[in-house]
């Protein structure tokens, strides 16, 4: 039996299916995979006729094509290499550290409101690590902050230097910025001993009123001291 061939003239190819070649029947069937559009030679520029679903680079000669290979030191036949798009990365720090190492003022000063108590007196309180003083601290990497310096650094948009944050509420949990202040040493050294001799005075004066009149409702109100 003789092979068919097939039925386009002068084509003399072998027959794939409604009498035509492979060639003759996707041109027919699948246009789109054959047709031809117009693009620069890589190299120099000239008119080149390109099938339309082909991604290599397209040449008018092989001089040209040999000429781009030596110059970008690429395979001058390989496909457009496609732009690679870094992966965004994930951001792993805490918003208190993001907002510190960033310079967000207003961010600092929010992320260390979330780790408060906030007080009837308006204190917020720090509900985290204290140092030896009683003061509240936050480690960011490797190095130690004292939260009140911070939040008041935040909301004055400087350092502090060697100046000291006075809490004006007296209250040393205390980081809520409205209540902190920069003083003088002499200064923040001064109404120190004036709140510590206060709160002395205080004490002595419910001690002695306990003394004299045990139920009387101002002890009742701060608390009775202990005279035992």
């Amino acid at each position: 039996m003789s092979q068919r061939i097939c039925t386009v003239p002068e084509c003399g190819k072998p027959h794939r299916a409604r009498g035509l070649c492979a060639t003759h029947y996707n041109q027919t069937h699948q246009p789109e995979r054959h047709a031809k559009v117009e693009v620069p030679c890589a190299q120099c520029g000239t008119p080149v006729q390109k099938h339309k679903t082909n991604t290599r680079r397209s040449f008018c000669d092989y001089t040209c094509r040999d000429l781009y290979g030596i110059e970008n030191k690429v395979g001058a036949w390989s496909r457009e290499a496609k732009p690679k798009v870094a992966a965004p990365k994930r951001d792993l720090r805490s918003p208190l550290r993001r907002a510190l190492e960033d310079g967000d003022h207003a961010g600092l000063i929010a992320a260390i409101r979330e780790c408060c108590d906030v007080r009837p007196s308006g204190c917020w309180e720090w509900q985290r690590s204290l140092d030896r003083h009683g003061y509240p601290t936050v480690n960011v990497g490797s190095t130690t902050h004292l939260v009140h310096r911070l939040v008041l650094e935040a909301r004055l948009r400087k350092p502090l230097g060697k100046q000291p944050a006075h809490h004006a509420c007296g209250n040393s949990f205390c980081v809520n910025p409205e209540h902190l202040q920069p003083v003088t040493a002499a200064a923040n050294m001064a109404e120190m001993m004036a709140r510590r001799y206060m709160q002395t005075r205080i004490k002595d004066l419910e001690a002695a009123l306990a003394a004299v009149q045990p139920d009387h409702p101002l002890l009742t109100e701060v608390g009775v001291v202990s005279t035992t």
